[in-house]
């Protein structure tokens, strides 16, 4: 009875630990297919755009909630061009060549994805480009379901 429930717990670890993966590896399938629906349901598209807003202000010295007008301007900008230019079509389109998605450290190839995949806390999963600078961040939401919420573009 001990060696059932050991062999169940380890099931269940390894099952865990490979969700990520699997995740990074659907969406790469996707963007090979241009499939912009199943791209749709593994992206957060709301959390990856307010992750690049945040990128953006930092790159461009902006304070996310300042009093300045300029800054309040550019961040209301920023927000609109991303919430038009962040959507499943436009990283289909993005990532449909293999250069980029290799540029991101994304494959379907398991030795691939476990030489660039790290996990960051339990339910917190990062992905990395070849020369190890960090490119997809993804949490888990439910049991098993993970989904990307970040994104860092060069």
């Amino acid at each position: 009875m001990k060696k059932l429930i050991v062999l169940i717990l380890v099931l269940a670890v390894l099952v865990y630990g490979a969700m990520p993966y699997i995740a990074v590896a659907k969406l790469t399938r996707a963007l090979e297919n241009e499939d912009a629906i199943t791209v749709d349901q593994i992206v957060d598209f709301d959390a990856v755009q307010a992750s690049l807003q945040d990128d953006f202000a930092m790159r461009m010295g902006i304070e996310p909630q300042s009093a300045n007008a300029a800054d309040r301007l550019a961040n209301s900008l920023s927000h609109m061009f991303l919430s038009m230019a962040v959507t499943p079509q436009a990283m289909v389109y993005v990532f449909k060549e293999k250069p980029r998605r290799d540029s991101m450290g994304l494959s379907t190839s398991p030795a691939t994805l476990l030489s660039h995949g790290d996990w960051s806390g339990p339910g917190t999963f990062i992905m990395n480009n070849a020369q190890g600078q960090p490119t997809l961040l993804l949490v888990r939401r439910g049991a098993l379901n993970w989904e990307i919420v970040g994104l860092r573009l060069k």
